[in-house]
C-alpha cells in the first residue's frame, strides 16, 4: 500500500510532479483521493430517442471529423458527423484540435454530454469521449462519472485510469473498524465502499460508501481524541496553593460582583490545580457572560504561586483590547 505511483503503469516524471501538487506520492494517496462530485449520464439507445439539454450518453460511429479554424474567434474548431443504425448527428469541440489524432473515421466511440438547439440543428458541444473497445469498461463517459479534484495539466481521464490502475489494491486495505461496529451501524465496510466511491454502478451505492467514509473519520478523530486524553492524564504538573485570601481582596477590587456561575467556575479550577495532574479544560458561555475573569482569577494564583501563565486571545482586536485595560 505504501509503493509509491511510479509503480502504476504510464506514470512518468511529468504526471508523476503533477499528482505531487495535489497531495499524491502514493498508491493509497491516489486511493483515498475521493470524487468531489458525480456527473450522471442517462444511456440513450439510439439517436432518434435523444434528449435535448439533459446529459446523455450514445454510442455512435465516427463518419467524418475535421478540424478547422476560426478567424473571428482564433479558435481550433474540430467538427465531426457521427451516426448510428437510427440517424445522425453534429458533435464540435472548442481548442481540441489533438482530438483528431485520438478519433478516425470509422471508429465507434461513447460520448457524454448535452445536446443543444443551435441555428435549427441539434449539436453535441464538447462531450467526453472514449473509443468503445472490447471486453474494456467505459471509465469516462457511462452511469455515474466521479469528478475529481485535479490541477493544471493533469486530467478528469488520467485521474480515473489511474485509480481505475490502482483499484487492484482496493482489497489489500486492512478494515479500520470492529466488525461489531459495522454491523450494528449497517455499514458495508472499507473495500467495498472504496470500491462504490470511486466506480459507483448506483447512486444509493455512492450515499453508502459516504456514509461509511463520514463514519470512519468521527470514528477516527475519536480514537485519537480518546489516547490524547489518556497521556494528558499521565502528565504531572505543579501543584498550587489556592491563595484564598489574596484572591478574595482581588474579587472585592473588582468594579463588579462575580455571579454563582462564574464563582463555581472559578473555584473547579482552582481545585483542580490543587493536584499533580495536568488539567485541560473548555469554558463554554455567551459573549459578554464573564469568561475572561474566571481565566484570570486561575492565572492571578498561578503568579502567586511563583509560576508563569499565558494569556491568549483568539483575535489581534481582543489581545488588543485587553493589553490596553490592563493598562488602564
Amino acid at each position: 500500500m505504501e509503493k509509491t505511483i511510479k509503480n502504476l503503469p504510464t506514470v512518468g516524471e511529468k504526471t508523476e510532479k503533477k499528482l505531487e501538487k495535489i497531495g499524491i506520492k502514493t498508491i493509497k494517496d491516489l486511493i483515498f483521493h475521493f470524487p468531489y462530485r458525480y456527473d450522471k449520464y442517462n444511456s440513450c439507445d439510439n439517436l432518434n430517442k435523444i434528449q435535448i439539454n439533459t446529459p446523455i450518453n450514445i454510442k455512435v460511429r465516427v463518419d467524418l471529423i475535421r478540424n478547422k479554424r476560426s478567424l473571428r474567434k482564433k479558435m481550433t474548431i474540430t467538427e465531426a458527423i457521427v451516426s448510428d443504425d437510427h440517424g445522425s448527428l453534429e458533435v464540435v469541440w472548442f481548442n481540441q484540435p489533438f482530438i483528431i489524432k485520438n478519433l478516425k473515421n470509422g471508429d465507434l466511440v461513447s460520448l457524454a454530454g448535452k445536446i443543444l438547439p443551435s441555428g435549427g440543428r441539434l449539436i453535441m458541444s464538447s462531450p467526453a469521449y472514449e473509443k468503445i473497445a472490447e471486453n474494456k469498461e467505459a471509465l469516462h463517459t457511462e452511469g455515474i462519472v466521479p469528478v475529481y479534484k485535479t490541477t493544471y495539466g493533469l486530467t478528469q481521464k488520467q485521474l480515473r485510469f489511474l485509480i481505475k490502475k490502482s483499484s487492484t489494491y482496493f482489497k489489500d486495505v486492512k478494515e479500520y473498524l470492529p466488525q461489531e461496529t459495522l454491523k450494528r451501524q449497517k455499514l458495508k465496510g472499507i473495500n467495498n465502499s472504496l470500491e462504490d466511491i470511486h466506480f459507483p454502478k448506483e447512486e444509493w451505492s455512492v450515499g453508502e460508501a459516504i456514509e461509511y467514509f463520514k463514519f470512519l473519520e468521527l470514528f477516527i478523530f475519536q480514537i485519537k481524541s480518546y489516547f490524547l486524553k489518556k497521556d494528558l492524564e499521565k502528565k504531572e504538573s505543579n501543584d498550587l496553593e489556592i491563595k484564598i485570601r489574596e484572591i478574595k481582596d482581588f474579587i472585592n477590587s473588582l468594579p463588579f460582583e462575580l455571579t454563582d456561575d462564574q464563582k463555581r467556575s472559578a473555584w473547579e479550577i482552582l481545585k483542580e490545580t490543587e493536584e499533580k495532574k495536568s488539567m485541560s479544560r473548555l469554558l463554554q458561555g455567551d459573549v459578554g457572560s464573564g469568561k475572561t475573569i474566571v481565566a484570570l482569577i486561575a492565572i492571578f494564583n498561578c503568579i502567586l504561586n511563583k509560576n508563569q501563565a499565558i494569556f491568549m486571545a483568539p483575535t489581534e482586536i481582543l489581545a488588543t483590547q485587553h493589553y490596553k485595560s490592563s493598562l488602564d
